[in-house]
């Protein structure tokens, strides 16, 4: 057999295995109306984005679920994330505070069209990368972005903070029970609170290895 036409055929098996999984995935994960349904389609040999829902990956780059991208569809998500797994966020907002579990990581599209309106707490070897998280309201309490759990380990990859209360304290991060965070090519605003701090860190390590880090008392960003 000529090898150029058995590579067609062997290509030309392997999307027909797709398209079958992707039935399967839509099927399989449509009950409670979690599924994003459309939101994936074959691309040559490979399963791409094709929607706006949340998609769920092992951690062998297998796609697991779909689900709708609202809150209740993230935290679907979370529950259903196992350590290794990546959940992808698409482009749009959704609005609610979440938490990553151990081991998961959640990825944006790009930190300029992902965004959160909520905060995110990161467990242990827990990872948010490529969006950005905007919180710009008037509470009584601290308004915080970020923060990880307690004696756990995680980190920021491309993020984008951007913390303003009108009423008093906007903490971009706050590490106030011993997690440890290290930070890469991330952005920190508070530039609006009464004080404001791109870290505030009282129980913890934080880390900032590149990036911007801005707060509403010019001299000091963090608070550490």
């Amino acid at each position: 057999m000529d090898i150029q036409k058995a590579i067609e055929q062997s290509q030309a098996a392997i999307t027909r295995r797709l398209r079958v999984l992707e039935a399967a995935e839509h099927s399989n994960f449509g009950l409670g109306g979690n599924n994003a349904g459309v939101d994936t389609r074959v691309v040559g040999t490979k399963i791409v984005r094709a929607g706006a829902g949340v998609l769920l990956f092992s951690s062998s780059g297998a796609l697991l679920s779909e689900f709708v991208f609202t809150n209740a569809g993230v935290l679907a998500a979370m529950a259903a994330a196992s350590y290794g797994d990546l959940v992808e966020l698409p482009a749009g907002v959704v609005v609610g505070d979440f938490t990553v579990p151990d081991g998961v990581t959640v990825r944006g599209i790009a930190r300029d069209v992902s965004t959160v309106d909520g905060c995110i707490t990161l467990s242990n070897i827990s990872s948010v990368e490529n969006l950005s998280v905007i919180r710009v309201h008037e509470q009584h309490t601290a308004l915080i972005g970020a923060t990880v759990l307690a004696g756990c380990d995680a980190r920021l990859v491309n993020v984008v903070i951007r913390v303003e209360n009108l009423t008093t304290n906007a903490w971009a991060l706050a590490l106030t029970t011993g997690g440890n965070l290290d930070a890469y090519d991330t952005i920190l605003i508070a530039q609006v609170g009464n004080p404001g701090y791109a870290a505030y860190v009282t129980s913890g390590t934080f880390r900032h290895f590149s990036g911007v880090a801005v707060g509403s008392v010019p001299t000091y960003p963090y608070y550490m």
